[in-house]
């Protein structure tokens, strides 16, 4: 279980708080907090990754045992990647709104507040009422991605319009931290009825360049190979990937060839235990 509770005691100490989880034989989760006294805490804060269903299910029951355990305690979560993020409207009709579903989960819960890292979109923003970690802030941070972008003086790409203010933020913040970035804008060609991805445009000339490609989620990676395929055959000199979300569903060797430098945070794996001798892999830890 990859979450983590830390007690703020009323006398301004702070402990971790050890959950015991099990999962009966019809596949229900349960959860009991261990040596828990309710009289003593303030508040509590919850650092989670969930990347399953039965991660979200632990979550809602911790909140409820702290809930039982102590009424009226300030529980606060972190939840780097907001899971569902990406079903954040109805394409076609009879499809659920994933998106909505899942906020409805976290606020009925009834957290004092929520945190996350670059959101998939405005969606989710206007449904979570999250506290945001931006796209900018967690670039800026990355030390090896910043000296990547000064050796290669590489210029930032936007895979898609959804990306592009994301993107100008970035811009603007290297700026003000001394590395000016070009900024190029691709665009997607999708199928109207399944979402699906027909091919990846861009409209400059890119020969001889480095570039980056930022996005929020790398899952199973088609968009980021497609257009590294078109930034290659344009003539780029090398292609470099930051991602906040490194889902890597079918690891990062379908990248190998195309994408040249892998940039992602702990937001979604603590390591990511990806190794390749073609693509270099850089994690920024932040996650505790």
């Amino acid at each position: 279980m990859d979450i983590s509770i830390e007690l703020v005691n009323k006398d301004a100490t702070r402990q971790a708080l050890t959950v015991e989880q099990w999962q009966f034989a019809g596949g229900e989760q349960h959860v009991r907090l261990a040596g828990f006294d309710g009289q003593q805490v303030q508040s509590a804060i919850i650092c989670a990754r969930l990347q399953s269903s039965d991660a979200i299910m632990q979550l809602l029951l911790i909140k409820d045992a702290l809930d039982r355990a102590a009424p009226g305690i300030q529980v606060s979560l972190q939840l780097p990647y907001f899971p569902y993020a990406r079903q954040d409207r109805v394409c076609v009709a009879g499809e659920a709104f994933s998106a909505a579903v899942m906020t409805g989960l976290l606020r009925n819960a009834g957290f004092s507040q929520i945190r996350c890292w670059d959101l998939h979109s405005a969606v989710s923003e206007q449904l979570l009422e999250a506290e945001q970690v931006h796209q900018a802030q967690l670039v800026c941070q990355f030390a090896q991605l910043k000296q990547w972008l000064q050796t290669h003086q590489a210029a930032l790409l936007a895979p898609d319009k959804g990306a592009s203010h994301k993107i100008a933020k970035v811009a603007d913040a290297l700026s003000a931290a001394g590395i000016e970035a070009e900024v190029f804008q691709a665009s997607k060609r999708r199928d109207p009825a399944t979402g699906a991805i027909l091919a990846s445009e861009l409209n400059a000339d890119v020969a001889g360049r480095s570039l980056l490609i930022l996005d929020d989620i790398c899952d199973g990676g088609r968009t980021f190979i497609e257009l590294a395929r078109l930034l290659k055959q344009k003539g780029a000199a090398r292609v470099g990937l930051y991602v906040t979300h490194g889902l890597f569903s079918r690891g990062i060797e379908p990248l190998e060839g195309l994408i040249d430098a892998v940039f992602t945070t702990d937001s979604v794996c603590p390591l990511h235990p990806f190794e390749s001798q073609i693509v270099e892999l850089h994690t920024l830890k932040l996650f505790e």
